[in-house]
């Protein structure tokens, strides 16, 4: 399955909520291969052309009545506070503003985050659409011109696409990421919530109010400000001055490749003798005994922050199961997450935060960020997030993910260093222009996740083996993706397969990662690795063994 195929079926998939229809790129993919064999590349295939059009033709009438229904609620809503007046700005003035301005005023902040939750949800789903009906007809035409040649015919001048293309171009889909409709909506809405990550000393109230909020909770309930009794900060102290001993014997070399996996956290989510994981202390430990890498997962909350989250939601983390825990990230404010106790006291924090902190520690200090399969639109604050503050970009050494799609995406933008998606006719965050301090900072290393075979856990992976000397591995040529992050085979330390890894290396910057308890989390392997394999970082969860010969 290729990138962008895996890529809207993930999205697709994630979409439970009847709200958005997508494109059956898989239908039309299919229907292009069959068309072929049966024509030889001689004629446009009926059964292809009329299933693009259904496919247009639903997408287009599901974007319209939902676009339609976000817009009677905003106009619905206006007039639930005020009588109706045909003279009325919301609906006198084209500039949607206005309409988002008055809501502000009369709905609340909240209302607003969910008009925006709506609108960024339509704006995915056009725009990947409208890239899906494009790919199909760009890969039907390059077909049938390859099975033209090979039968010593000329292909169409237009092909498909030169009929097909003006129906999408004429759609409300296509036009709904133009300037005047809903992209240009959805930067209204974000620009009226002032949405900024970290900038504006919103995040920092937050974190500070629930802070000060957990301390008082934790002291009624004899515990440190760390979430722990004096027994069990005892049990850490010990648990880190042996990380710290340990670490510390360590070479540069070692230093540099070791990732600690989720920062130094407990693995079991209850011990009290390291903090859990993806939280603030398990990367500043990490940072603090040498370690220069910490690996991370990173979601994007309501009002577009983003925040550290492995899970799709935390339920698995949270002290309380309550019914916030159970809801997914995206549908929570950043708000609403500060506000939900993690065990051990802890709270998730923000990207932002993370960073500043790498910052303040030192140079070495860094982040391994992996964006999960399908998150696409954690990309766009992602970069608004780096060409505000280019400053947090230099503490990233790796941004990874297993969908292929999404970092493809990541590279171009940096490639071109705007926040604006290759889709995308309007800027949905404001561009920063002539920023020599963003266009001058080194854009981390970008890799794609791989797997040796698939995990039946649902999640569509790019397959690749040292068995078969990563046969099919091809990379787009140009296309600023730096390499690949591998799962772990005992082969690769074997003779051939050390020599696979190398040749894999010359090409590449390569990353390993291992399942536990599967695979062997050891110094004396992630050794081997880097010194015999060529490779750049292992991940590592510094479980008590690891330091063992």
């Amino acid at each position: 399955m290729g990138k962008f195929a895996a890529h809207i079926n993930l999205v697709a998939s994630g979409a439970a909520d009847g709200g958005t229809a997508y494109v059956d790129y898989d239908r039309l993919t299919s229907l292009a291969n069959e068309c072929l064999e049966c024509d030889n590349g001689n004629q446009t295939c009926v059964a292809f052309r009329q299933a693009w059009v259904e496919e247009l033709s639903r997408a287009s009438s599901h974007f319209d009545k939902q676009y339609a229904a976000a817009t009677k609620a905003v106009i619905d809503a206006v007039f639930e506070t005020e009588e109706y007046n045909p003279d009325h700005p919301a609906l006198a003035s084209p500039d949607p503003h206005v309409s988002v301005e008055i809501l502000m005023k009369s709905k609340g902040r909240e209302f607003v985050l969910d008009l925006l939750h709506d609108f960024k949800a339509l704006l995915q789903c056009a725009s990947l659409n409208s890239e899906a009906l494009h790919l199909a007809l760009r890969k039907y035409d390059n077909r049938v011109a390859v099975a033209a040649k090979e039968a010593g015919m000329s292909p169409p001048k237009s092909g498909v696409a030169g009929e097909l293309l003006p129906k999408l171009y004429a759609s409300t889909i296509y036009m709904a990421t133009g300037v005047r409709s809903l992209a240009g909506d959805l930067q209204t809405v974000r620009e009226t919530l002032n949405l900024d990550d970290g900038e504006d000393g919103e995040a920092e109230s937050y974190c500070r109010g629930c802070k000060e909020e957990g301390e008082k909770e934790m002291a009624a309930g004899g515990l440190t400000a760390d979430g722990l009794s004096e027994s069990s900060e005892s049990a850490r102290s010990e648990e880190y001055r042996w990380f710290m001993e340990h670490a510390a014997k360590l070479n540069e070399r070692d230093l540099a490749s070791l990732v600690a996996h989720r920062g130094f956290h407990c693995e079991n989510d209850n011990s009290v003798t390291r903090p859990i994981e993806n939280s603030l202390s398990s990367f500043e430990y990490a940072w603090a005994a040498g370690v220069h890498l910490a690996e991370c997962d990173v979601g994007v909350t309501k009002d577009e922050r983003i925040i550290m989250a492995h899970d799709s939601d935390f339920q698995r983390l949270a002290l309380l199961s309550d019914c916030k825990a159970k809801t997914v990230v995206k549908d929570l404010t950043l708000s609403e997450i500060m506000r939900m106790p993690l065990k051990h006291g802890n709270r998730p924090p923000l990207l932002a935060d993370v960073l500043h902190s790498a910052k303040a520690i030192g140079d070495h200090a860094k982040l391994v960020i992996e964006i999960k399969p399908g998150n696409s639109e954690i990309v766009d604050p992602l970069m608004a997030l780096f060409e505000r503050q280019p400053a947090l970009l230099s503490r990233v050494a790796v941004i990874m993910s297993f969908d292929t799609y999404i970092i493809e995406d990541v590279a171009d933008r940096f490639k071109r260093r705007t926040t604006l998606s290759r889709t995308r006719k309007a800027v949905s965050y404001p561009t920063i222009v002539g920023r020599s301090d963003w266009e001058a900072t080194p854009i981390p290393k970008l890799l794609v996740l791989t797997a040796f075979a698939d995990h039946n856990d649902g999640k569509k992976y790019l397959l690749t083996s040292v068995k078969d000397g990563f046969e099919g591995l091809k990379l787009p040529a140009g296309g600023g993706i730096d390499g690949v992050y591998i799962e772990y085979e005992p082969e690769m330390l074997e003779p051939e397969g050390q020599e696979k890894m190398r040749e894999l290396a010359k090409s590449y910057t390569v990353g390993v990662w291992m399942l536990k308890p599967r695979d062997p989390d050891a110094l004396s392997v992630a050794k081997r690795l880097v010194q015999e394999c060529g490779v750049s970082f292992v991940n590592t969860d510094f479980h008590r063994d690891f330091f063992s010969t």
